[in-house]
């Protein structure tokens, strides 16, 4: 038996206002913790101190996998549990304080004498009760069924170690778990050569064989219902098949540990081994860690190419929104005196524009996506009446991001990867004059883009540096509607507005090129209903051919809910992966002039730069230079 212890505005209130705006951005870097807490589960291949019996850590004083990650991602892993098991099987587990609840020879199925997932889990709710919204929860266990079965001479029932093992994802569901990632056991890179020696015989090739053949049947019988399941596999399996395929690829020499007794319990130097001490070696552990943390990153690099896409299109829409003002139906001449414009005239407009842009880790794993961007525009508008214009923009940009705060020595690829993307979009719109004073305007947009190559680079270990790229599309479409009031502050105008617009994102799912780092992504959406206030001040009396302007703006997206996306390792298992909303509040700040040459040519320039005032920080820093003829 088991047991389990335990009033009009100024220009002084208007400097005020643009000067604390700017303070907010320029300090405002509010990080939105993705990862909580990070708990592991399993057995030897995740063990780091449990000690059943006095066993030694199965890598020694050596660094396990999931301290390696724990590290990465400030959550150090440590043990949560020492196990004793006494001779007649009673399991007791003393306190320890961490959150590593893996113990050497665990099994999913309950066997006697061993500790099943289910006590494992049990410890935890005796110790946390619950897990946090945003922890991230680790398994890694199977083997030592297939192996405790044998030398219990019971037959290993496949389909009650399937049952099991889900019974326990959905023991841990019960407990508030939404993040859980399962290591995939590898199938033929086993320390092979130990294995027999320490077996005294009992186990031999053909027998290990057998073993390899059970691991891979049954994790195709596991792998599709942990999918179902909405569980996140890691396809450690590919990893150690490359590796025992290609050992010179990660600095390995031996693939046996022939030379090492079970008795030798000190810590074994990278020399070159795949294994130590019947486990896998400090060195493959390190490999391990960073394949594993490659696989989480991917899952934020997607969410941040899909949530800096839409800002990217945000501040597109923003920025041009801004201008269609009552200021529409004004023109200038050549001695810089304003006045109405007339029924039927057009204005058109070309520019160049330039803008960079970063946002911040999505999820803990330093996904940073600095982007730089650069393109031109054409525009132009007809007043249809004294009260109504129509008019319509078509843009078209080219951009590059990095991912990672470092550069790789070509100086262009990121730490962990690299983005080309070119977009294309089409605004209409419409301004209505309700009175000298009043407006109302709206807008449609739609945008398509191409995300020309997506690269993901990893370290995998000491040696190995793998590269993989995909490529997909996307497409983005809004619609808004607002409206502003002018005030006459000598010789400025200063507009006060509002607004209200809906927006989605879209981007195609799209396969990676074959390779040991490969995923697959499925279709990802973002929408966002968005209200805006904001004020612009513009020069519009007296004689003066340079007519300045500035603008503040604050948006906040009202829907609440999560951002998803979906990934796996192949298209079979692609499941949804969830953030919080990372950008709900945005604040820019846009300054510029125009310069009158003629009674139809204007030059103008805009500066623009803003960021988000909560979540994740995404900043940007943008740059037109325009052109407008009128005729």
């Amino acid at each position: 038996m088991k047991t389990l212890p335990f009033h009009r505005p100024t220009s002084s209130a208007l400097t005020a206002g643009f000067i604390s705006l700017l303070a907010a951005l320029a300090t405002s870097h509010v990080h939105a913790e993705r990862i909580s807490q990070v708990y592991i589960f399993g057995d030897s291949s995740s063990d780091v101190g449990s000690g059943p019996n006095g066993l030694p850590r199965p890598t020694n004083a050596g660094r396990m996998w999931g301290e390696v990650i724990g590290d990465t991602l400030g959550h150090p892993s440590t043990a949560a549990r020492i196990v004793t098991i006494d001779g007649a099987g009673t399991i007791t587990g003393t306190l320890n304080g961490g959150n590593n609840y893996a113990v050497s020879g665990a099994t999913v199925s309950p066997f006697p004498g061993s500790v099943s997932f289910a006590d494992e889990i049990a410890f935890f709710t005796q110790d946390k009760t619950r897990f946090g919204r945003n922890d991230l929860i680790f398994t890694w266990l199977g083997s030592n069924d297939i192996t405790t079965s044998f030398f219990d001479g019971v037959p290993f029932s496949r389909e009650l170690f399937v049952n099991t093992y889900l019974e326990n994802i959905t023991s841990l569901r019960q407990r508030g778990a939404r993040n859980i990632v399962a290591i995939v056991e590898p199938a033929k890179l086993l320390p092979i050569q130990w294995t027999l020696d320490a077996s005294g015989g009992l186990i031999t090739t053909d027998l290990l064989g057998v073993l390899s053949d059970e691991i891979a049947a049954s994790n195709n019988a596991l792998n599709p219902r942990l999918t179902q399941a909405g569980v996140y596999l890691v396809d450690v399996n590919k990893l150690a098949e490359d590796v025992r395929l290609n050992l010179g690829k990660y600095g390995f020499l031996f693939g046996t540990d022939n030379y090492i007794t079970v008795d030798d319990a000190t810590a074994f130097p990278n020399d070159g081994n795949v294994f130590a001490n019947g486990h896998y070696s400090t060195a493959m552990h390190a490999v391990i860690a960073d394949y594993v943390m490659a696989q989480l990153r991917a899952r934020d690099q997607f969410t941040s190419v899909l949530t800096q896409s839409m800002f990217t299109f945000q501040q597109e829409t923003d920025g041009w929104a801004q201008t269609n003002t009552l200021s529409s139906f004004l023109e200038s001449d050549s001695f810089g005196k304003i006045h109405q414009r007339e029924a039927g005239t057009w204005k058109t407009q070309a520019g160049l524009t330039g803008r960079s842009s970063t946002e911040s880790d999505n999820g803990g794993t330093d996904t940073n996506l600095v982007t730089g961007q650069g393109g031109g525009y054409v525009a132009g508008n007809v007043a249809m009446s004294n009260d109504w214009l129509l008019g319509g923009r078509f843009s078209y940009t080219k951009s590059d991001g990095r991912f990672g705060d470092g550069l790789s020595s070509n100086k262009r690829e990121g730490q962990y990867g690299s983005l080309d993307q070119s977009t294309a979009m089409l605004s209409l719109y419409s301004v209505n004059r309700l009175n000298s004073s009043a407006y109302l305007n709206a807008m449609v947009s739609y945008g398509a883009t191409s995300y020309d190559e997506i690269n993901r680079r990893a370290s995998l270990g000491s040696v190995a540096t793998e590269q993989i790229q995909g490529d997909t599309t996307g497409d983005f479409m809004s619609a808004s509607v607002g409206g502003g009031y002018e005030i006459p502050l000598g010789d400025w105008t200063i507009t006060p507005n509002a607004s209200v617009s809906y927006e989605r994102i879209s981007i195609d799912g799209y396969s990676e090129r074959q390779d040991v780092l490969a995923l697959a992504y499925g279709d990802a959406d973002y929408n966002a209903l968005r209200g805006s206030l904001g004020v612009r001040a513009q020069l519009t009396g007296g004689v003066s051919k340079l007519r300045p302007f500035f603008g503040l703006n604050v948006s906040r997206d009202f829907i609440g809910d999560d951002i998803t996306v979906k990934v796996g390792p192949d298209r079979a298992s692609v499941v949804d992966y969830t953030t919080e909303r990372p950008n709900r509040t945005l604040g820019t700040a846009s300054v510029g002039a125009t310069y009158i040459l003629t009674d139809n040519l204007v030059l103008g320039s805009t500066l623009t730069f803003g960021g988000t005032l909560d979540g994740d920080r995404s900043t940007y820093i943008g740059l037109s230079l325009d052109v407008g003829y009128r005729f």
